[in-house]
């Protein structure tokens, strides 16, 4: 399906400050409001972006020109993609925080940068939420019991090897097997401080 967009550019209006955006929209004019109302707003999502930060250390988005670099009907988005892509390499420019196109190495560094947000997200909703999850796992075990047992005997069929293998208690130096060591921790050496050689 083709698609009118338009490619454009932000760039300082001194010549002295050296900063490039370049950006792609289906309009404009919207997109440009957009920009206004974004970099300054601290509830934005887009408030820490590199761009936003740098209006706002240069004199806010009112010291800036957005000017279209080219605008024409593309073939699909993924060609319009690769032309900003192809912009954003021309024109160096330093203010994007991510590429157009997203090669599978960008997919997975972001996915990595974004598992440690999400964990951190997740800990901050679980210690606010803790009993009301806690009555809700409950609830769920005992309403899916016989699959939770399941689920379990799998499990422990699966990881019998591991689950039986041998490992030395950090605290005590006992041998147990790696099946019994948290319980061992958790009731045995809980106040034991670490043997010292």
């Amino acid at each position: 399906m083709s698609i009118k967009a338009t490619i454009y550019k932000i760039t300082c209006k001194d010549p002295e400050i050296k900063g490039c955006y370049v950006g792609s929209t289906k309009n404009f004019a919207v997109r440009k409001y957009l920009h206004k109302q974004t970099f300054n707003n601290p509830k934005s999502k887009e408030y820490n972006f590199k761009k936003n930060v740098f209006f706002r250390e240069n004199g806010g988005f009112e010291n800036f020109n957005m000017e279209v670099i080219r605008e024409r009907v593309f073939n699909d988005k993924k060609e319009m993609r690769e032309e900003e892509q192809l912009f954003i390499n021309q024109l160096g420019a330093n203010l994007n925080d991510k590429r157009a196109i997203l090669t599978t190495e960008d997919i997975e560094a972001d996915k990595i940068k974004n598992k440690g947000r999400r964990r951190i997200e997740w800990q901050k909703y679980y210690s606010k939420n803790k009993e009301k999850l806690t009555e809700k796992r409950k609830k769920w075990r005992e309403d899916n019991r016989e699959q939770h047992n399941e689920y379990n005997r799998l499990y422990r069929e699966k990881n019998k090897e591991k689950r039986n293998e041998k490992i030395s208690c950090e605290k005590c130096e006992k041998v147990l097997s790696r099946n019994s060591m948290s319980k061992h921790r958790r009731f045995y050496c809980e106040k034991i401080s670490p043997v010292v050689n």
